[in-house]
């Protein structure tokens, strides 16, 4: 599995309704249900959202998120989808990653 990071951003101001946001936390808790929701939520400037996914590819996590109500909706215009490659403990925090060791200087 891959983790994927969803930013939403451009949201339509003074638009949110009840029922879209029961639609949106609903989502949410169908994505974390099946365990692929790992994080969520807005940002504290009120500007934006994310959601940490984690799927199979790149396009099961963006038809997800195109699903979500407040993307389908239009209440956050945009979204951009990055894939991340996780740090931990099990693979020595990607001491040994190809794109970190890429990254140093030599």
């Amino acid at each position: 599995m891959t983790c994927f990071l969803a930013l939403f951003s451009d949201k339509k101001a003074e638009s949110l309704t009840t029922e879209l946001l029961q639609a949106h936390v609903n989502h949410l808790q169908s994505l974390s249900n099946r365990g692929v929701l790992r994080c969520c939520g807005p940002f504290a400037n009120n500007q934006g959202a994310m959601q940490l996914l984690e799927c199979s590819d790149r396009q099961t996590a963006e038809q997800l998120i195109k699903a979500d109500p407040f993307i389908a909706a239009g209440y956050y215009k945009q979204f951009q989808l990055q894939e991340v490659i996780e740090a931990n403990a099990a693979n020595e925090w990607l001491l040994q990653d190809p794109q970190t060791r890429q990254n140093l200087i030599q």
